[in-house]
């Protein structure tokens, strides 16, 4: 009985150490041609930066959008990340980078969350609380002033508050409030997000990655492929004496 508990043990860790060959390999190179490679600081949490408004209407085929531009997101100098934001979010939104600072009249904040979930900046980001502010404006610039260190006013709206989401390794969203001035004393805010949209999306150049390199990662699959087909033989035994032993212990 121990001898074929021995055999049953063994045929199952070198089953689940080959049916991870290919799983393993992918954990370690699904970040390497990811645009994220090309952000800054790619280890910390999140980071907030602030950028300008350059345009709250910029017309792209017969469409509006919010322009924006941000320095220092991108890793490197003399790196621009542009985004155009739809007005409507049923219309695509950019993520793209530029050489060429433009300039801006009106701030702009960009947060940029690599891991799930922060309610650090969620004045900005949640339309609960954010809704919370529209009754009391003043507040708002409290909290810019507080929080991200600005000091802004009535004059100084419209403000685009942006959350770039990183956290999922294939997908990621845009989350932006729009806060306007209107009659009288009036402010209101718009909540919109783009949300599980491909990282091929993000326009932006190769730095600090390689595609030779990252050519030669997909190529690499075909030895853990081949890995996990030639011991697929010994998970299927290692399968049927572990469920016919009556499986995990619970």
């Amino acid at each position: 009985m121990n001898r074929r508990l021995s055999i049953a043990v063994l045929a199952l860790i070198a089953a689940l150490l080959a049916s991870c060959a290919t799983i393993s390999y992918h954990d370690r190179m699904k970040y390497y041609g990811s645009p994220r490679s090309e952000f800054v600081d790619t280890t910390e949490a999140r980071s907030m930066f602030e950028g300008v408004l350059v345009d709250d209407r910029l017309i792209r085929n017969g469409k509006p959008y919010y322009h924006l531009q941000f320095e220092r997101v991108m890793d490197g100098a003399g790196r621009y990340l542009d985004l155009y934001l739809p007005h409507d979010t049923s219309d695509a939104s950019l993520v793209f980078e530029s050489n060429v600072k433009k300039p801006g009249k009106r701030a702009s904040f960009l947060l940029l969350e690599r891991t799930c979930c922060s309610n650090e900046y969620g004045e900005f980001s949640d339309p609960l609380k954010t809704r919370d502010l529209e009754k009391n404006p003043e507040r708002l610039f409290d909290i810019v002033r507080d929080k991200l260190k600005k000091n802004v006013t009535r004059a100084d709206l419209p403000i685009v508050f942006v959350k770039l989401v990183f956290s999922n390794v294939f997908k990621y969203d845009i989350i932006y409030t729009v806060w306007k001035a209107e009659g009288g004393d009036a402010t209101s805010f718009s909540w919109n997000a783009c949300l599980q949209l491909s990282y091929d999306t993000i326009d932006v150049k190769w730095k600090n990655r390689s595609r030779a390199l990252y050519g030669l990662s997909k190529v690499g699959y075909v030895g853990p492929v081949i890995v996990d087909i030639v011991t697929s033989p010994i998970q299927l035994i290692a399968a049927i004496l572990y469920f016919g032993m009556g499986g995990a212990v619970k």
